[in-house]
């Protein structure tokens, strides 16, 4: 007996569509998910004493991506102080910028990336305090990078 071919029907067609979709739809949303990993990022704010003037407090600010994907957004920190501070500047730093805040405080915003497991230190971050400001005057730091942050708090004794 010899095979007979049967013609493709429609019918046929729309089964065969319609079981293969959930194979193509699972196979578009697995990228998705792979790409979803974050990196996360942590701060650290030291003092750097060796180049303190008698009004100005310089300090070493670490950015650490302890994620297993590179940091490719900006990192927003975000500046606050229990006394009267400025922020001083950067001293020309690749990658970092400032901003003033509405509320009249002070950021900083690092572009320049951050390779998974790496760090990125500014060692040129520079506070002032105000005159009749308390001496010691706290500092606090948040770092920002998409959905993680993390904070670091230092005492700025200009001077010393």
């Amino acid at each position: 007996m010899e095979p007979t071919e049967s013609p493709i029907t429609r019918r046929s067609v729309v089964a065969a569509g319609a079981w293969s979709l959930p194979v193509v739809a699972l196979a578009v949303a697995t990228p998705v998910a792979a790409a979803s990993v974050a990196p996360t990022v942590t701060i650290s704010i030291t003092p750097n004493p060796a180049m303190n003037l008698p009004t100005e407090a310089y300090t070493v600010l670490t950015l650490t991506n302890t994620g297993s994907v590179p940091v490719v957004d900006p990192v927003q920190l975000v500046f606050s102080s229990d006394g009267p501070f400025r922020f001083n500047g950067l001293r020309g730093e690749p990658g970092w910028s400032l901003f003033f805040m509405r509320d009249g405080g002070y950021g900083m915003m690092y572009t320049g990336g951050i390779a998974a497991g790496a760090s990125i230190t500014n060692s040129r971050v520079v506070f002032r305090v105000l005159e009749g400001g308390p001496a010691p005057t706290t500092v606090t730091c948040i770092a920002t990078n998409g959905a993680t942050s993390d904070a670091s708090t230092l005492t700025v004794l200009p001077g010393v």
